[in-house]
């Protein structure tokens, strides 16, 4: 599967602002805004990992995401991005 993150970059502030203000939970973050949003997962997990300069959460939860869904490209990621 496809994905192109800079498809979703109209809602990239609101989720980094929700970050700051749940305690920069990076998994709760992931998880909860990911289903109240509708921006995918993975590309929440990419934005967390560029604005927390690639926590080591955030880069399990990319590789795990990566993998449930089968994405097999991802575009746009963020410039830096280790995954």
């Amino acid at each position: 599967m496809v994905i192109d993150i800079s498809l979703y970059d109209a809602s990239k502030s609101l989720i980094l602002n929700l970050f700051e203000s749940s305690n920069r939970d990076i998994k709760r973050t992931i998880s909860m805004m990911g289903s109240s949003t509708g921006v995918p997962c993975i590309v929440i997990a990419y934005w967390l990992g560029e604005y927390t300069q690639w926590h080591p959460d955030t880069l399990a939860a990319i590789k795990r995401l990566t993998d449930f869904y089968d994405y097999s490209e991802i575009l746009n990621k963020p410039e830096g991005s280790p995954i």
